[in-house]
């Protein structure tokens, strides 16, 4: 199991939805842009689409991710990153949009681990309740060795 003080752990998309996002979006927004350069719309027209599929591929799929490193539990989501002292973490569960963290009594959502609704209605074990198990015992052990 690993202590608070010990290796960075971190916790990325699935590799699945990463291949997904970058095998399926792209060949649409391509063929978009040829249908629209071919119809006269102009270059810069044609690329927007392909500059915006590539910016959601990656904001989406590729950025998101949940860090313990230290002390602390960096979330990092598509627009915004948020660093939280293990320390201030009074609630981890999993939730709608990703694992929720409530530390200093605010509610931080960590979109890199999702759960299914379904999963979550029929109480079956995800990827999503594994590592807010992990993060539990992260920060359960980080609050024993304060105390003593």
């Amino acid at each position: 199991m690993m202590t608070a003080l010990s290796a960075t752990r971190v916790w990325r998309t699935r590799r699945s939805s990463r291949w997904l996002a970058t095998v399926f979006m792209p060949p649409v927004f391509v063929w978009i842009s040829v249908e629209t350069f071919i119809n006269g719309e102009g270059l810069l027209t044609a690329v927007l689409p392909l500059v915006f599929v590539f910016a959601v591929i990656y904001l989406g799929a590729y950025r998101p991710q949940l860090r313990v490193e230290g002390d602390c539990i960096t979330v990092i989501n598509p627009l915004r990153r948020h660093r939280l002292d293990l320390s201030s973490v009074t609630h981890i569960a999993t939730g709608y949009s990703g694992v929720e963290i409530m530390a200093a009594g605010k509610v931080t959502h960590a979109w890199a681990v999702q759960e299914a609704n379904f999963s979550h209605f029929l109480g079956r074990e995800t990827r999503a309740s594994r590592v807010v198990a992990e993060l539990t015992a992260i920060v359960e052990g980080k609050e024993h060795r304060s105390e003593s």
